[in-house]
């Protein structure tokens, strides 16, 4: 079977250019200008983006914690992944204290092989090292695992620094990297009690009992490891300001730091945690969401190369699920469902996801034949906690757009008679609510307020691909 791709822009780690793009069998072939194949089925795409499938290096697919198990398992998470542009994602396979490195690998073999159509790969966590596991390193390279996941916080999971240490020099031997949740156990455990002490246990409590210095101390301490084991180490989940002046000095002593952030720690800040009857429970991560500041220290941090890696570190719960752990200090019910993040959107309903739209803009999003740039500018799509729609239109602001950009969001919760509809208009924006079953008032708006060259952002909802492809092309006629 033979694709060919027309008339698309190509994006690539070096630049982008304009192609067409042949695929034989699910395989791309040639790359070239005005490619011709009698016998392939054209696609034309023009005023669209072409992405390589992206990779999520970081997720938590069907993981046992805190007596449940995550809402997504291989199947579920993967279709999310792929609906996002995601074509390969890497998991932790998990072995408790007290099992082998082998028994993790062949326990998550069980859990994803045959059951997504998801490319994935897996690092493996170590949580226990003794003689034993020292001994099967070598087991797990010869099977692909060269990536190993440790922990300075959680006592079921972390090891200890002098542990640590001696793991990180094992790991060199085999040309192998750790990747390092870092947080202070000892004085996280401290300020936990002293918030419950005080009566505080509720998730606005969370980020007080978790601070950034917390995590800047670890940090600090992991790449000191590092230096005296003279080995290259990953800070995973970066969130702060304080921590990345900790990876700075590292590497101004020669040290080679890899540092991985997340969407969450970009788009949302510690106010959400704020929100009243335990919905604060539904940003529950750890590391805690921080401070604006340090979503724009992060931003910068990825605009001067500093961070090399964005990826989700998804690990789903239902509301259900956050509100039968119920502690949100204590027990680590920590996490979101972001692995479809380019595409905005989560599972299900009741799977939490909090995605923000500047942040699809930023990246650029996936536009691969049906989704994305269908208008010469970037279609992002927007999902999750609507009510506070100053930041949204704060950020609205600062989105920096291409001349003549017209992009397009999505949002379920949209309603033009809050009284911010004007506050929206003034920056181009048309607000509308759920439009089922009636797009011409999208369409309307659009025609009264987009001029030649204007920049502007629709948001609004659609209920089904086929009335948002229906929206993309009504628009798409008028902004031509």
């Amino acid at each position: 079977m033979k694709i060919l791709l027309k008339n698309g822009t190509i994006v690539n780690a070096d630049g982008t250019q304009r192609a067409d793009v042949l695929i034989c069998n699910d395989k791309i072939k040639v790359i070239g200008p005005n490619l011709e194949s009698r016998d392939a089925e054209l696609v034309d795409c023009s005023g669209k983006l072409l992405f390589p499938g992206f990779i999520d290096a970081h997720t938590h697919f069907d993981l046992d914690v805190c007596n449940t198990t995550t809402a997504d398992d291989f199947y579920t998470g993967g279709k999310a992944a792929i609906r996002g542009g995601t074509t390969l994602v890497i998991d932790f396979a998990c072995p408790n204290k007290g099992e082998s490195l082998q028994y993790g690998l062949d326990l998550w073999h069980k859990k994803a092989d045959g059951k997504t159509a998801c490319d994935y790969s897996f690092h493996m966590t170590i949580d226990d090292w003794n003689d034993t596991i020292k001994a099967q390193i070598p087991d797990m390279v010869a099977q692909g695992v060269t990536s190993f996941k440790m922990y300075l916080t959680y006592p079921a999971m972390m090891i200890g620094d002098g542990q640590m240490l001696m793991a990180l020099q094992e790991l060199k031997k085999y040309g192998c990297i750790a990747g390092v949740h870092c947080e202070n156990a000892g004085m996280i455990d401290a300020l936990i009690q002293e918030q419950k002490d005080a009566g505080h246990t509720g998730p606005e409590a969370h980020p007080l009992s978790r601070p950034d210095m917390m995590e800047a101390e670890a940090v600090g301490r992991l790449l000191k490891m590092a230096y005296v084991a003279d080995v290259p180490v990953v800070v995973v989940h970066t969130t702060c300001q304080a921590a990345l002046k900790e990876i700075e000095a590292a590497r101004a002593r020669g040290q080679t730091v890899y540092v991985e952030t997340c969407p969450q720690y970009l788009v949302l800040d510690d106010s959400r945690y704020l929100e009243p009857d335990f919905a604060g429970a539904k940003y529950v991560c750890a590391p805690p969401l921080r401070k604006r500041a340090d979503q724009d220290a992060l931003w910068q941090a990825i605009a001067d190369g500093a961070v090399q890696t964005v990826s989700t570190d998804h690990c789903s719960f239902t509301l259900k699920q956050k509100e039968m752990i119920g502690d949100a200090l204590a027990k680590p019910g920590h996490g979101f469902a972001s692995c479809r993040k380019f595409d905005g959107i989560g599972m299900s309903d009741d799977t939490i996801t909090m995605m923000s739209a500047d942040l699809y803009k930023e990246f650029a999003v996936p536009a691969m034949v049906a989704t994305g740039n269908c208008f010469g500018g970037t279609v992002f799509h927007s999902c999750g906690n609507w009510s506070d729609k100053k930041e949204l239109i704060t950020k609205i602001e600062n989105i920096r757009m291409a001349d003549g950009a017209f992009s397009f969001a999505t949002d379920p919760g949209a309603n033009p008679t809050d009284g911010y509809a004007d506050a929206f208009a003034n920056t181009g924006v048309v607000l509308n609510t759920r439009i089922v079953g009636n797009i011409d008032v999208v369409e309307e708006k659009v025609k009264q307020l987009w001029k030649p060259g204007m920049k502007m952002i629709v948001v609004t909802y659609c209920e089904t691909p086929q009335e948002q492809a229906e929206v993309y092309q009504r628009i798409h006629e008028i902004c031509q």
